[in-house]
């Protein structure tokens, strides 16, 4: 009797399986190939529309390519490698603006909802709904992105430098990744340390929200490398979850305002709605509580992530 297949997942790929043995060109290509698999497998499943979550992780496992190939960006083809980044590039405002209105709509449905009463609701549902259609029209954009022939050119090209591999014999190249492992987290290190002096508690939102980016750049390298001995990037990966995820909540209410004010702005007759009013103070008081947050820790976790340097 046969077995029904199971329901694929979203995938979720942080690390690719990298040995310390591997020469940089080796672990370079495994990591190519573990996170274009990981698009490809979430690509598939944002086509069918099967869970928003497909999209979510296209767009990290998009990323966090992008980030692996300006890792390894020494020992790739100068102009090969700015095709690929551009092209991955090109995706993160399709995939962000879709994503972006998924997580606004759950935090409509999971927390704005609880706050509003019966008085509220017609209010309440002319706000969701318009984000609602908005929704459909960010996913169209999302598919026809993944079908237009820049798309299907750029997984082409993709494909057959995976399938190629790195021929060139390069001293860098031949090298051992342990050692670009330690030097790659110490150039993080340093980069960070001396942006979040730049922060203040008067810092702006866009300052706040351009740390983040760092801290999400610099994790993503991170975890390239968890798998191999005597590199503290697990440990070092967690410090720098809890700073973005701090910031992410801040910056998803910062962006919740922008919508809210452009959404009155075309819609004046709600200026006054009582339901309009309460999802306005919740973002509020999230932006403020979440600022709070990360000026709290902010500190003590640099002095934690600074701790790591030399010591891979």
């Amino acid at each position: 009797m046969k077995q029904k297949n199971k329901k694929m997942a979203p995938v979720n790929g942080k690390t690719p399986e990298l040995r310390e043995d591997m020469s940089i060109r080796d672990a370079a290509i495994a990591s190519f190939a573990y996170y274009y698999r990981n698009m490809l497998l979430n690509e598939k499943g944002t086509l069918e529309d099967r869970d928003p979550e497909f999209l979510h992780y296209l767009r990290v496992a998009s990323k966090r390519l992008r980030v692996a190939l300006a890792v390894f960006g020494n020992i790739i083809d100068e102009k090969e490698s700015a095709y690929f980044k551009e092209n991955l590039k090109s995706l993160a405002p399709v995939l962000g603006k879709s994503r972006d209105t998924d997580v606004y709509l759950e935090f409509l449905d999971e927390k704005a909802a609880r706050l509003m009463t019966h008085e509220d609701q017609g209010d309440f549902h002319k706000y969701r709904n318009f984000f609602s259609r908005r929704r459909k029209l960010r996913k169209g954009a999302v598919l026809a992105k993944l079908a237009s022939a820049e798309h299907r050119k750029f997984k082409r090209k993709f494909s057959s430098f995976i399938a190629k591999g790195l021929t060139s014999e390069s001293v860098e190249g031949n090298a051992k990744v342990i050692e670009t492992a330690k030097a790659c987290m110490d150039k993080c290190i340093d980069k960070m340390v001396k942006c979040s002096k730049e922060l203040r508690n008067d810092s702006t939102d866009p300052e706040m929200h351009e740390f983040r980016i760092r801290c999400r750049k610099f994790r993503y390298a991170t975890e390239i490398f968890i798998n191999l001995p005597g590199v503290p990037a697990e440990a070092l990966a967690e410090k720098l979850i809890a700073l973005q995820r701090v910031l992410g909540t801040h910056q998803d209410a910062v962006t919740a305002g922008a919508k809210l004010d452009s959404f009155i702005r075309t819609h004046p007759a709600l200026a006054k709605s009582k339901a309009l009013g309460k999802i306005r103070n919740l973002q509020d008081e999230t932006v403020r509580k979440s600022r709070e947050k990360f000026f709290s820790i902010l500190r003590d976790s640099m002095k934690d992530i600074t701790s790591f340097r030399g010591n891979s």
